[in-house]
């Protein structure tokens, strides 16, 4: 318990370092790229993140649903290699399809050089991009926490100083993302190195079994692709429309506010995942429907009140964030932040409910509450376009739209799993998370850059300490560490 203890604290701080890294990201790709470019670079990433979750995600979960059953078996490689063939047919109709939309957005005045160069581009970032997403944290999942940080820190590094060698010399959102590809690459192909030296890791081709049954894809597969393009419709799909209905300068203010939240939720996030996810995997992989309705509930005890405290601590210190963050030329962005901090709390809380359907592979469930979200949004859209709305008002309805999308979900999972929450552990979560946001109120914007950061690393220390407390008095949190992964 002392070494998962160690693990979870080291991975703590190797992911508040990428989130560091990945804030300074967004101060630099904001101070290279103009309002319009940076919106443009929102608009590509949309694209690829469509891919991602639409095509990609649902074979991603069914890799990790197997990861361990592939492992026992020594095929995980020979697994890996069919998996490839899938994403190269992706990566080329990537080329496709953004090839042809961005040449679109050119016209009467196509210049083909550049549609070239930016079909190329997102070809490559959905198959490198994917690769990158699978084998980090594979490493993970099979025991090797922290070779999966680190190189999950090597990523945000590569990245980063690819992209800003790449914009220095052409300042255009192809150009950074070039850098990003650079940066993934690397990493990738250091993973799969790191999971090569793994024992019973060999490309051995499992006897009388394929890599997916028509009936996996049409049961587990298709649901899950029809969830996550509902959610990207939630998270991306909306700046299409802003494109074209208030502009590319007003997309990309919107994206800078929600790209803060978007930072700081995702380190969040992703600690949370890499800490528990592989460990309720594993239980799931077992299929005992009583001990993975235990685990699931050992997770919600667990990351429902960290997520809780979280969001007391984004509120407290958001006003703060962007002046630090963002190029002054997109100052205004500001108004959007706290609004977004919430969307993002409700995403990710809807996410980690909607695990439930992992336990008996009911993935038609994760449709439902995605599918009334985006009836929400597009009514709060028509509501938008009837009354000649204002682009601030979007956020709101983004919004309506997650918090529809977690009230139904927490309808919905009923029928799957029995949710046993620990109330004291949710209420300390929130007398403690209490204390943040009226700090945050108390101590007003005024004091300069030095103040406010000096102020944010202050409730930054508070909230680890609070953290720290509420699970070392978490009887879920020692139970579910006390699962033992491969290579641990």
């Amino acid at each position: 318990m002392k070494k998962s203890n160690t693990v979870v604290v080291w991975l703590g701080l190797a992911r508040i370092a990428q989130a560091l890294i990945g804030l300074a990201a967004l101060r630099l790709s904001t101070h290279y790229l103009p309002v319009e470019q940076f919106g443009l670079l929102g608009l590509l990433t949309g694209i690829t993140t469509c891919f991602g979750l639409l095509l990609v995600n649902p074979l991603g979960q069914h890799v990790n649903r197997h990861t361990h059953e592939w492992h026992q078996q020594h095929a995980l490689l020979y697994r890996l290699r069919q998996y490839n063939l899938y994403l190269l047919g992706l990566s080329v109709t990537a080329f496709g399809v953004s090839a042809f939309w961005f040449g679109s957005r050119l016209v009467p005045s196509p210049d083909w050089l550049t549609i070239l160069a930016v079909g190329i581009t997102m070809s490559a970032m959905v198959w490198v991009g994917t690769w990158n997403a699978t084998l980090v944290p594979l490493l993970n999942m099979l025991g090797l926490p922290l070779q999966s940080a680190g190189l999950a820190l090597f990523t945000a590094v590569a990245c980063l100083l690819c992209s800003v060698v790449a914009v220095g010399w052409q300042q255009t959102a192809h150009m950074w993302l070039t850098g990003q590809i650079l940066g993934l690459l690397a990493a990738a192909a250091w993973a799969l190195q790191q999971l090569k030296k793994l024992p019973r890791t060999e490309n051995r081709p499992p006897s009388g079994s394929a890599f997916i049954t028509h009936r996996q894809i049409a049961d587990y597969c298709l649901p899950i692709a029809a969830s996550t393009g509902l959610m990207w419709l939630l998270t991306s799909g909306y700046r299409f429309y802003v494109d074209h209905t208030w502009g590319p300068h007003a997309l990309g203010l919107l994206i800078v506010g929600f790209a803060v939240a978007g930072q700081f939720w995702a380190i969040i996030e992703t600690v949370g995942t890499q800490a528990i996810y592989p460990k309720y995997y594993l239980v799931l992989s077992r299929n005992d429907r009583h001990l993975s309705t235990q685990a699931f509930n050992q997770m919600l005890n667990i990351l429902i009140p960290s997520y809780v405290l979280m969001l007391c601590f984004a509120l407290a210190i958001s006003s703060r964030l962007l002046p630090l963050l963002a190029d002054s030329r997109y100052a205004t962005a500001a108004q959007f932040c706290q609004i977004a901090m919430i969307s993002e709390f409700l995403r990710v809380l809807t996410n980690v409910i909607m695990q439930a359907t992992q336990i008996a592979q009911k993935t038609a469930s994760m449709i439902y509450p995605y599918l009334f979200a985006c009836l929400v949004g597009l009514a709060g859209l028509i509501v938008l376009q009837e009354t000649d709305g204002n682009v601030l008002l979007l956020p709101w309805v983004l919004l309506a739209a997650w918090g529809a999308a977690l009230l139904y979900s927490l309808a919905k999972v009923q029928s799957l799993a029995t949710i046993s929450i620990r109330w004291y552990t949710l209420g300390y979560a929130l007398l403690a998370g209490g204390t943040l946001f009226i700090a945050g109120q108390i101590f007003r914007l005024g004091g300069g850059p030095l103040h406010d950061l000096a102020f944010i690393s202050a409730c930054g220390i508070l909230t680890i300490t609070f953290l720290y407390l509420i699970q070392r008095n978490n009887p879920e949190y020692f139970e579910i560490m006390k699962i033992q992964l491969p290579a641990e």
